[in-house]
């Protein structure tokens, strides 16, 4: 008797331990991957087709992975050749959350100010962090080989600059040096404006400073800028001051993003100073006076542009032609 109870005793310790077992495989032994228990398998897909792209455009990469995972995945686009260096690019997107199967990665071609000669690029998208990475199986990183064309403005940009600091002096004999220092920003007015060749106007600049003009869709030709000191407050406001004579210095920056940008300075035979009549004066009205200035001059031909001095030196300068920015967009 005694031996048939240890005998079922036996028998159902082993079929409490089969049916434990069973249990457990069935929970853990569902794989929707096929690579493996637990891990999923990526891929990646772009309906960009193309090898070349502008400053300015975007590719999409759409990650998607065949498993849910209790963890997020962060997957990237890492530059692993060319001439191109991660200032060139902006990266975004691409976490796929726990319990999610996609994400999308942008990677977008900064636009620049440099007249940049045509650059290199290889990607390779995948997930990169050594701390999540484990979580994927049979899946193979996308490479990406690219040539990054200079993006270049249709646009010329004309600043003209003349801030500095001027001291004005109280006006007290006991102490001479006594004063304060006044902007030429605030206290000394300049207009600018630009001019065909033939004398028409194109635009100008009259509130600001420093004063700028944004020119578009010039044909060839010759085109001056021109600056009119409006007013100098330097007389009109401090009359009983000791205002210092300096001369104010102004700069020229013709720009052309992707092109060139071409630093003009004053000759210092024709700068004038914080005693300079202005064209008008708010006390008695126009005054008679033309302060002009002519500090630089362009040419446009066959598109393009040559920045000359007042003298007709060659400066510089750089072709411009237009480019749309080109997006591929996610479908």
């Amino acid at each position: 008797m005694m031996r048939k109870y240890l005998n079922f005793i036996m028998i159902s310790t082993m079929l409490i331990a089969l049916g434990i077992t069973g249990c457990y495989e069935q929970e853990v032994v569902d794989p929707i991957s096929p690579g493996g228990v637990g891990y999923a398998t990526a891929t990646y897909t772009t309906d960009f087709t193309g090898s070349e792209l502008n400053e300015g455009d975007t590719i999409y990469y759409t990650i998607t992975q065949d498993k849910q995972l209790d963890v997020s995945i962060s997957y990237t686009a890492k530059i692993i050749g060319g001439t191109a260096t991660e200032d060139d690019f902006t990266i975004s997107g691409g976490v796929v959350q726990p319990y999610s199967n996609e994400a999308v990665i942008m990677i977008v071609v900064n636009v620049d100010y440099a007249a940049d000669f045509d650059e290199t690029v290889t990607f390779e998208i995948g997930a990169h962090g050594v701390g999540t990475r484990y979580m994927l199986v049979n899946t193979t990183n996308a490479t990406l080989d690219l040539t990054l064309r200079n993006f270049v403005s249709d646009v010329i940009e004309i600043s003209f600059a003349w801030e500095k600091d001027v001291f004005v002096n109280a006006g007290y004999e006991d102490f001479p040096d006594y004063g304060w220092e006044e902007s030429t920003c605030s206290y000394y007015d300049y207009d600018l404006e630009v001019y065909s060749d033939a004398g028409a106007y194109l635009g100008g600049s009259y509130s600001d400073c420093p004063e700028e003009i944004f020119l578009k869709g010039l044909p060839d030709g010759l085109y001056h800028v021109e600056a009119l000191l409006w007013e100098n407050w330097y007389i009109t406001d401090f009359p009983d001051n000791d205002v210092d004579n300096v001369p104010i210095p102004a700069t020229v920056t013709m720009t052309r993003q992707g092109a060139f940008s071409i630093v003009v300075e004053q000759d210092a035979a024709d700068v004038l100073t914080s005693e300079t009549l202005g064209y008008y004066d708010s006390n008695v009205g126009y005054t008679g006076e033309y302060p002009f200035i002519y500090p630089v001059d362009f040419s446009i031909t066959d598109g393009v542009y040559t920045i000359l001095a007042p003298d007709g030196t060659d400066l510089g300068g750089g072709k411009a032609t237009d480019r749309e920015y080109r997006t591929q967009r996610k479908q």
